[in-house]
């Protein structure tokens, strides 16, 4: 009876550490989209901030020359850069990320003294998404990024 009784123990623990191996993750329309094996899936993954610094002037794309808001790379792949310059009169408060049927997927709040932000799109599945800039002085400007 003890063996029967530290089997089972043994089994339900081995089963409730089993259910963490595989990863799945899904669409916004609840597909599932990919499903992953994951060997250890406490540790954290080994995953490098880019530093917006570290690109090049050029690299970063504006609405036009004279503009103090610039993005890069569009389409994105895993990770949008987004570096900006404020000036007295505005300053951005509020980053939103919007699909293209408006559900609001992300929301990142600006402190005043940051002016570049990385947006993950790794976990979002390809498509065009929005992005709305909100500013001090209540105006927004809106860019649409393109997900591969």
């Amino acid at each position: 009876m003890k063996k029967k009784i530290l089997l089972l123990i043994i089994s339900s623990t081995l089963m409730i550490h089993a259910q963490q191996k595989i990863h799945f993750e899904y669409d916004l329309a609840g597909n599932q989209i990919s499903r992953q094996f994951c060997l250890n899936c406490f540790a954290k993954a080994n995953i490098v901030a880019k530093n917006v610094d570290q690109l090049k002037e050029n690299d970063f794309q504006k609405f036009h020359p004279n503009d103090n808001f610039s993005f890069y790379p569009n389409p994105v792949k895993e990770e949008l850069f987004l570096k900006w310059e404020d000036t007295m009169d505005s300053k951005i408060q509020l980053i939103e990320l919007f699909d293209l049927k408006g559900m609001l997927l992300e929301t990142y709040i600006i402190q005043s003294n940051f002016n570049n932000a990385n947006i993950a799109f790794n976990k979002f599945p390809n498509g065009v998404y929005i992005i709305r800039l909100k500013y001090q002085d209540e105006n927004e400007k809106i860019i649409k990024i393109i997900k591969e």
